[in-house]
Formats: C-alpha cells, structure tokens, sequence
C-alpha cells in the first residue's frame, strides 16, 4: 500500500518517563522498523527532556519540544503535523502504551488485504488494545460501523471495520491527514481520537481494527472514562471531556455520539456520590459543547524543520 510506504510513530508524552522508556523500547522493536520516530514533549518537568537528549536511538528520530503542555490533543495535533508533512503515515502511540514487536507489520499486513479484497483503502488502521492484565481494555474499544464484518469475510482475517478508535495506535496516511486537516488540539484531553477518527471515516469509510495488532495500555484501572464516577482531582479533566463529546457529536453530525452523551448527562445528574456543584460543573461542560467548535487547522505544506536524528 503506497500510503504506508513510509510510517513515523508519533509519540506524545508528559511527565511519564518511566512509561515512556518503555513506550519507545517497544516502538524501536518493531519487526517492521518505522522509517521515522517522532517524539512530542509536552513540556515535561521529570526529566524527560534530558533522557531524550542523551539516550540511543535504534531508529531515526526526532523530538519536538513544546514551550508549554498543550495536552493529548494539542500533542497528536503537532506530530501528525510533522509526519504529513515529510510524507509519512503516522502511526499515533500514547506514551503509556506498549505496542507487541509484530504490531506495526499486522497492521499493514491486514490492511494490505484487505484494500486487495475490497478495493478499499481504509480511512485509518488501529489495534487492539489490551489492559496490562491482557484483557480488553475498556476505554479504548473502537466504535463498529455498520457493516463491521465487511473486511473479515472478504479476507478470512481477524478484522473489524470501524469508525473511531483511541490514539493508543491509530495508523493515519498521510493523504488522508491532509485532506481533513488536524486532530483539534483546543480538545487538549479527551475525545480528540475519537473525533478525529470520525472525521475520517465519515470522509473516506471505515477505519480497520486489527485483532492481532496488539498493544498493551499501562492506565491507572480497566474502568475507562466515567463521568458520573468522577474524583474530584480529574474533575476539570471529566468537564472538557464532556463538553469535547457535545462538540464533536454535533460537528460531526453524530447521533449515536449524542444518544450516548444524554445517557451519561443523566447518570451525572442522578450521581449521588457527586455534590450537587460537581454535577453542575460537569453538565455545564456538556452544555459548553453546544457552542464550542474549534476550526479545522490544515496540516503544513510539505517537508521537514530539520533532518531526523
């Protein structure tokens, strides 16, 4: 497939180090080497910034250093920026994720197969995403689309058609990055992925879900993103959530997107365990959404800041 001639892994961090050595140890292990790694630092203060300066690197890379944190989003945003421009697909990775060492060549090999079967080249490749006990993890289960069988009985593979995944492991050409512009970095945390998969697969069809591209996710629980369960430290965080998914469903005309946020408003409303000003906060988040629509920003025009290391 020509649009993954070349694959950059773009990394996004923040103050993780210790995940991220292994995040970076599992890409640079890949039985199919990426052609470039691309490390975003969202101004991390735990020592990040020297360790990427000092360590060997088994692959050529780069490392963007942002001036401040700009979040998940604002992170993605910028290092799909540079794997388009320079002409790569870019392979999205969290810094906790952990990426099995034939990740990246399943990937490619079932897309491969089944843009040969369909004619169809996918709008995205994503893994499946494993919590560190091996399970499921459930907050990053991709969205079905409606014929999600399609690819599996036209290959015999196990593969799903979709139409959102997480950027645990999104595979995004870069053609398509072009044509629909960049994830929107105002997201700053939550729901940037999944927007952005829409984006493109209401664009160009389904994603694919590979089942044996397998990449662990190092989070906290296997509880995924609760609102109505909200601790009062990620409150803030479970405020732009909701308020990202109203936006998003509405840009994107999603209705199952908003049935799913009216069901989780009134879970919140009926939380509770959750003071009365905490609920309103977070459905004031929801509410906010309405309005909030951040522009589509276009990826650069083509080329690189620097050559890779």
């Amino acid at each position: 497939m020509r649009a993954y001639d070349r694959v950059a892994a773009v990394v996004v961090t923040w103050n993780r180090l210790p995940l991220l050595r292994s995040c970076l140890a599992a890409v640079e292990a890949q039985t199919r080497p990426v052609d470039l790694l691309l490390v975003v630092d969202n101004a991390s203060t735990d020592g990040t910034g020297p360790y990427l300066a000092e360590r060997a690197w088994r692959v050529p890379h780069r490392v963007v250093t942002m001036p401040t944190n700009t979040g998940g989003a604002g992170g993605f945003a910028r290092g799909l920026d540079q794997a388009a421009r320079e002409g790569c697909a870019a392979w999205l990775i969290d810094d906790d994720g952990v990426p099995a060492e034939d990740a990246l060549a399943v990937l490619l090999d079932d897309g491969a197969a089944v843009q040969a079967a369909t004619g169809h080249v996918p709008s995205f490749l994503c893994s499946a995403i494993e919590w560190s006990d091996g399970s499921a993890n459930a907050g990053n289960v991709p969205r079905p689309a409606g014929q999600w069988s399609r690819a599996a009985l036209a290959t015999g593979r196990a593969v799903v058609e979709v139409q959102t995944a997480s950027f645990v492991s999104v595979l995004v050409p870069a053609a398509h990055a072009r044509a629909v512009g960049l994830p929107h970095a105002e997201y700053h945390k939550w729901y940037d992925d999944a927007e952005y998969t829409l984006r493109l697969s209401r664009r160009f069809g389904p994603g694919l879900c590979s089942l044996g591209s397998r990449v662990r996710h190092h989070t906290a629980s296997n509880e995924g993103v609760l609102p109505w369960q909200a601790a009062p430290e990620a409150l803030d965080a479970h405020v732009v959530g909701l308020r990202n998914r109203m936006s998003a469903s509405l840009a994107n005309h999603d209705a199952r997107g908003l049935l799913e946020l009216a069901r989780d408003c009134a879970r919140v409303a009926r939380a509770r365990q959750l003071p009365v000003r905490a609920r309103g906060r977070l459905l004031g988040g929801a509410v906010r959404g309405l309005t909030f629509r951040p522009p589509v920003q276009a990826v650069g025009p083509p080329g690189g800041t620097e050559p890779p290391g």
